[in-house]
């Protein structure tokens, strides 16, 4: 945000602007410099995208398991592997009484790597009706390598969440994440997740090979 200065402030993941005054003026005009993520390839299991100078991989290349899983039903398997689909098409649903209060996922990377982000796609994403009408997380405990842990709140809505890992540097073998509160389906209890993507720094621009 270039402009007006010093008038947004964060508040968790919102910015926030308090007004004082509703009669605008030249003043308020805002002036955002945006840098787009412009991506360069992508596969299955990953994507690499340029953000200024830097790049970045996103993957799913991992190992996951699931503390339950929903039996499926009318040829929808509910299985820990659909959160590996990185265009989401389908999602993991636990399969015990209740919420899903206490259940989690857990996953281990094939070529452990130091992380700088996490992103989570809460919730059952074939629909905004599906979305609503099954649970999806409200807070999550991310545990890395069993020693680092974070607490991420996730709102109502049906949008990713970027989880940005800030200071734990080693390579990340195993992440826990234990779902300890849900915002409850309209219709189901079922807890849903769509999607877990881990994003890695690269320390240069990826070579891409042309295909024909």
């Amino acid at each position: 945000m270039l402009k007006p200065v010093n008038r947004f402030k964060k508040e968790g993941d919102n910015w926030v602007w308090n007004f004082e005054n509703l009669e605008p003026t030249l003043a308020d005009d805002i002036e955002v410099e945006a840098i787009p993520k412009v991506a360069s390839f992508g596969s299955e299991d990953k994507v690499c995208t340029q953000k200024g100078e830097k790049w970045l991989m996103i993957h799913t290349n991992y190992e996951v398991k699931a503390s339950s899983t929903l039996a499926s039903e009318n040829g929808k398997s509910y299985q820990a592997e659909n959160i590996k689909n990185m265009w989401v098409g389908a999602s993991w649903s636990e399969g015990v009484p209740g919420p899903g209060i206490s259940e989690w996922l857990e996953l281990k990377p094939v070529a452990p790597k130091s992380l700088a982000a996490i992103e989570i796609l809460p919730g059952y994403w074939e629909s905004e009706e599906l979305f609503k009408a099954n649970a999806r997380p409200k807070k999550v405990l991310i545990e890395l390598n069993e020693e680092h842990r974070i607490t991420v709140h996730f709102p109502d809505v049906m949008a990713a969440k970027e989880v940005p890992i800030l200071d734990y540097k080693k390579p990340v073998k195993k992440i826990r994440l234990t779902f300890q509160e849900v915002w409850p389906g309209a219709r189901f209890e079922d807890l849903c997740v769509s999607s877990v993507r881990l994003q890695v720094k690269l320390d240069k621009e990826p070579k891409i090979t042309p295909a024909r």
